[in-house]
C-alpha cells in the first residue's frame, strides 16, 4: 500500500472491527501470465457480512417492540406466514443460506462459459463488454476498475431512455460518457427483480441495437416465475436460479421479509463470468487480458495507464 494511504486506518477508530482477511490486493485467482491477481472477493463477502448485521438488528428491533419498513416491492406476508423464532440469532442462519446459495454456480457452469463465449466474441471483433444495472451502486459500479477487476468491462447505468456510462478509460481529453453501444457488442445484465419495467425497456433497447445479452440475477418472485414479460425469460443465457427477489426472514411485526441474496449472488456471479472470460482470451490468444490496480497500490497508477493504453490498442 503506498504511503499516504497506508497511515487511514479505520481500525483504531472503530468500536467493533469485522476481519474479512482480505489481502492488499483484494483478488483470490492468480492468472497465467498476470502480474497481479484477478477476481475480488471483497465485494461478495463484504455484501453477505452486511445482511447479516442487518438480519439481527432487525430481529433486536423486533424483539425491543420495534417495527420498521422495508424497502421493495413485495407483497405484504399472510398473517399464517412462518416467522423466525426473536430469540434465535439470524445473522449465522443467513450466512449458511447464502454459502448454500453460492454452491450452485457450479450448477450454472457451462451457462457461465456462454455468457463468457460471447462478451469474448464481442471484444475479439472489435465490439465491448457492457455490465449493466439500473442503479449505478450495483453490478454496473463492481464491475468498473475494481483492484483486480478485468479491464475490458464497461459499466451502464439508469433509465432506459438516459443510460450512460459509469467511466470510459479509452477516451482521450473530455469524456462523453453518453452510452453507444452496436451491434458488435454484448451485455450483461445485473437484476435486483425480474420483471422491473426499466429493465425490460433496457432489454428491448439493447435487442433493437442487434447486441448480446445476458442475465444475473433472480429469476423469481416469492419462488415463482411471474407471469408475463420478464428480462431472464428474454435473454440469451441466463444465471442465478438459487436466488430470490424477496427477503430470507419474515420478522414478526413487519409486514415484509427482510435480507435478500440477490446482491450478493449477482456479485459472484459475475466475478466467475469475468474469470472464465478472462481464461478464454488466453486460450484463443495467448495474451492475458488487461487486469487493473488501482491508486492505493505502489504502481498501481501506473498500471491504470497501461490498461488504458492495451484497451486502446486492442480491445481487452
Amino acid at each position: 500500500i503506498v504511503p499516504e494511504i497506508r497511515t487511514l486506518k479505520v481500525r483504531p477508530f472503530a468500536d467493533l472491527w469485522i476481519e474479512l482477511y482480505e489481502t492488499a490486493y483484494g483478488a483470490v485467482v492468480n492468472v497465467p501470465g498476470s502480474p497481479y491477481p484477478m477476481g475480488p472477493s471483497s465485494g461478495g463477502s463484504g455484501v453477505m457480512t452486511y445482511w447479516m448485521i442487518i438480519a439481527d438488528a432487525a430481529r433486536l428491533l423486533a424483539r425491543s417492540g420495534k417495527s420498521f419498513t422495508v424497502y421493495g416491492d413485495e407483497p405484504s406476508l399472510n398473517p399464517d406466514a412462518a416467522q423466525v423464532n426473536l430469540n434465535n440469532p439470524l445473522g449465522e442462519l443467513y450466512y449458511e443460506k447464502a454459502i448454500a446459495q453460492q454452491r450452485t454456480v457450479d450448477n450454472e457452469i457451462d451457462r457461465i462459459g456462454r455468457i463468457a463465449t460471447m462478451a469474448v466474441h464481442s471484444v475479439l471483433r472489435g465490439g465491448r463488454l457492457y455490465i449493466y444495472s439500473r442503479y449505478e451502486p450495483y453490478a454496473c459500479a463492481e464491475c468498473f476498475a475494481r483492484r483486480g477487476g478485468l479491464g475490458l468491462a464497461f459499466g451502464v447505468y439508469g433509465p432506459p431512455d438516459k443510460l450512460v456510462l459509469m467511466d470510459d478509460p479509452v477516451q482521450l481529453g473530455k469524456m462523453d460518457l453518453r452510452f453507444k453501444p452496436t451491434s458488435k457488442d454484448t451485455v450483461i445484465m445485473g437484476l435486483a427483480r425480474p420483471d422491473d419495467p426499466d429493465d425490460v425497456a433496457s432489454l428491448d433497447y439493447f435487442r433493437k441495437i442487434g447486441m448480446r445479452v445476458a442475465s444475473i440475477g433472480p429469476a423469481t418472485r416469492g419462488g415463482v416465475v411471474p407471469g408475463g414479460r420478464t428480462v431472464p425469460k428474454e435473454t440469451d443465457v441466463h444465471v442465478g436460479d438459487a436466488c430470490d427477489t424477496y427477503g430470507l426472514f419474515a420478522i414478526p411485526g413487519v409486514k415484509q421479509k427482510i435480507c435478500p441474496t440477490s446482491g450478493f449472488m449477482v456479485n459472484q456471479f459475475l466475478w466467475a463470468i469475468c474469470l472464465e472470460i478472462a481464461e478464454q482470451i488466453i486460450d484463443r490468444t495467448g495474451t492475458v487480458p488487461a487486469i487493473y490496480l488501482n491508486g492505493a497500490i505502489e504502481g498501481g497508477m501506473e498500471r491504470s495507464d497501461e490498461v488504458k493504453k492495451l484497451l486502446r490498442e486492442r480491445g481487452y
